[in-house]
């Protein structure tokens, strides 16, 4: 088996729009330093801010271009941004997978070095042959983390979707597009307002909510993620309690301020309540996660031997 693998093509487009919108925003602020005298380290301070995303949008465009994982029989290579890795899978070779980051990763380690492969950067069916092809280079007894990893990341990969549970709802871009419109609108028309008061003086800042929109949206994949829905999620009741009264007490708190303190308090009670509940169900989940993933593996290598 010989085969190569290339990013994923979101990296270059979370590396163009965004980039080049930050880079406009960045250019914009380097422009009024020097138009503004007063405010000259402000606006420099503004424009090494929006610089750190132009850095990154750089960097993302770079390792679109330059990274490459190449497999064959015997050996893994893959080419970095700014290095190179090799290694012979032989009988030395150990595989560690890792449930994170997300959509997971795995470890080939031997005396002489080591590769990390971090699966999210390839496409659905690209992650699916680089788990197969791992799984068969190396023995078994070789490999640890195996179950867990595929409880988790492959058998989503390849079973059927599950029947639609009404607490889960799919994430994708348009839905994604809707939520942030109905946050730009009014964060928007405050920032206007704030802009207008101060004389226009802070008016690149307006442009920054664009590349915002387009980073969260080009990071959505276009299937869309399965996620649970805000309502469903335990303690989010509690959060939202602990929240509101945070932001209440600090309004309060200078006008009457035993209100203010007691909002606090309310706030503070409600957040360990909160944080009770979902501790709560992280252990239920990991228990039953446990017992799903003792027999991943032979679901697994069932699903695979019938495709």
């Amino acid at each position: 088996m010989q085969r190569s693998f290339r990013l994923r093509k979101d990296y270059l487009h979370s590396a163009i729009w965004p980039g080049g919108l930050f880079g406009s925003v960045f250019l914009a602020s380097l422009l009024a330093s020097v138009l503004d005298r007063e405010l000259t380290l402000a606006w420099l301070a503004l424009a090494s801010f929006w610089l750190i995303f132009v850095l990154i949008a750089g960097y993302l465009l770079l390792a679109y271009y330059r990274e490459q994982l190449d497999i064959d029989d015997r050996s893994v290579r893959k080419q970095g941004v700014f290095s190179t890795g090799e290694l012979l899978l032989d009988s030395s070779a150990n595989l560690k997978w890792r449930c994170w980051p997300v959509s997971g990763s795995v470890v080939a380690q031997l005396p002489l070095g080591r590769i990390a492969i971090d699966l999210a950067n390839y496409e659905r069916d690209e992650r699916v042959a680089l788990i197969d092809y791992l799984r068969q280079a190396v023995p078994a007894e070789q490999q640890t983390g195996w179950e867990e990893f595929c409880q988790r990341w492959a058998l989503p990969l390849v079973e059927e979707r599950s029947p639609p549970d009404k607490n889960i709802v799919l994430l994708t871009r348009s839905r994604t597009d809707k939520l942030f419109l109905w946050m730009l609108i009014p964060t928007a028309i405050v920032l206007a307002v704030i802009i207008y008061l101060d004389g226009w003086k802070w008016w690149p800042s307006f442009f920054a909510l664009a590349p915002l929109w387009l980073m969260c949206r080009l990071m959505t994949p276009k299937q869309g993620v399965p996620d649970t829905k805000l309502t469903a999620t335990p303690g989010m009741r509690w959060w939202l309690i602990s929240f509101s009264a945070l932001i209440v007490g600090v309004f309060l708190h200078a006008w009457i301020k035993p209100l203010g303190i007691l909002c606090w308090i309310v706030s503070a009670a409600a957040f360990v309540q909160y944080f009770r509940q979902v501790s709560a169900e992280d252990r239920r989940r990991r228990e039953v996660f446990s017992e799903q993933a003792k027999t991943a593996d032979a679901r697994w290598r069932a699903l695979r031997a019938s495709t």
